[in-house]
């Protein structure tokens, strides 16, 4: 998280990660403040196959500049599923009124609304998408597990631009996803209190031939 994130924001974070973990359960890696585009969210929850983000609204911040609209439409953009995490301060105020995924956090620091989380609306035209959030190795590494292209020690930004569209075409919105899922429960550099890395990227993975058969 961000080294200036006050003490109520904190605290909130510290509520979330846990109850979403126990909404959603199953096996993921939190990333505290990863680049979406040209924004940071705040909290993202990375599953072998998911991506769920949460934008924190705490007590010093302003809902009324825009802001917060433009960062979820960012953050929308990107992730099939996103939430806005506010601080109970505002419950009621009009700016979060249409928000469709949305939980209040207490100033004890505990989630108010349990219920919140199980039936989230979601987009899931984000999935080719989520390929220009890749480092150039990472796209490389999934060209190479895939066979769209040979194993390369160093990949250009023109070489990831062109497997990223071969990747575009030839693999399923799901493969998509548990690919860039994989390289992210990974990726070693996170914002500070993140998760450490999960796993090497290595997921077994059916070459394309496979995967068009069927089998």
């Amino acid at each position: 998280m961000r080294s200036n994130t006050g003490t109520e924001e904190q605290a909130m974070r510290a509520a979330i990660v846990p109850w979403f973990r126990k909404v959603r359960g199953g096996d993921c890696r939190v990333i505290h403040e990863i680049a979406l585009g040209d924004r940071r969210i705040d909290l993202l929850f990375v599953f072998p196959a998911d991506l769920v983000g949460f934008e924190i609204k705490g007590p010093r911040d302003t809902l009324t500049d825009g802001r917060m609209d433009a960062q979820l439409r960012e953050y929308n953009y990107w992730l099939p599923e996103v939430w806005l995490a506010i601080h109970d301060k505002w419950v009621g105020h009009d700016a979060h009124r249409y928000v469709p995924n949305k939980i209040t956090v207490c100033s004890a620091g505990s989630v108010v609304d349990r219920s919140a989380g199980r039936n989230p609306r979601r987009d899931e035209m984000c999935c080719s998408r989520l390929l220009d959030l890749l480092w150039n190795e990472e796209v490389g590494r999934i060209g190479a597990r895939t066979a769209i292209c040979a194993t390369m020690k160093r990949i250009s930004s023109r070489d990831a631009l062109r497997i990223k569209g071969s990747l575009a075409r030839l693999l399923t919105g799901h493969e998509i996803m548990k690919q860039v899922c994989a390289e992210l429960r990974s990726r070693p550099l996170t914002g500070l209190g993140s998760d450490a890395p999960l796993s090497s990227g290595e997921i077994p993975t059916k070459r394309l031939a496979d995967l068009f058969s069927g089998r």
